[in-house]
């Protein structure tokens, strides 16, 4: 194996935002279930949890997809600390995991939420992005 040289002190360096796999759950609901027996659970539809029940929190749990608040201050906070970006790579992923409930619409949705949250809290700074096995719907439909 060749190892290439090391760059010299003219080549520039950039900083680059990664996100990726986000699985945003946009009917996350804090006090519901997060094991309610589906194969994702602290949804809307599950309700809340009962006495005695492990319940979802406010910034998430660690067997539930994303709450949008939490993504949402995630991308907020990059851009008070990382004020000098030079772009960012979105690798997609955006829909949460309760692939039962999807639709093209439903997917959409989730997609344009992530990148209007990126765009509000990083004006101005390219977005370069590609889809994820679960943009598509049915999920993992893309053939490979």
């Amino acid at each position: 194996v060749t190892f290439p040289e090391n760059p010299d002190d003219t080549v520039s360096e950039l900083k680059v935002l990664q996100i990726t796999d986000v699985h945003l759950d946009l009917s996350y609901l804090p006090g519901s279930p997060v094991d309610c027996g589906l194969p994702c659970c602290c949804l809307a539809e599950t309700g809340l949890a009962e006495e005695g029940q492990a319940a979802a929190g406010f910034w998430g749990d660690y067997n539930c997809d994303l709450p949008s608040n939490t993504f949402e201050d995630m991308v907020k906070h990059v851009s008070e600390v990382h004020t000098d970006l030079d772009y960012v790579i979105y690798t997609g992923d955006s829909p949460a995991h309760d692939v039962w409930l999807q639709t093209t619409e439903k997917n959409l949705e989730h997609q344009v939420f992530v990148l209007e949250t990126i765009d509000q809290y990083l004006p101005g700074i390219p977005v370069y992005l590609t889809l994820g096995n679960h943009e598509g719907f049915p999920v993992n439909s893309f053939p490979t």
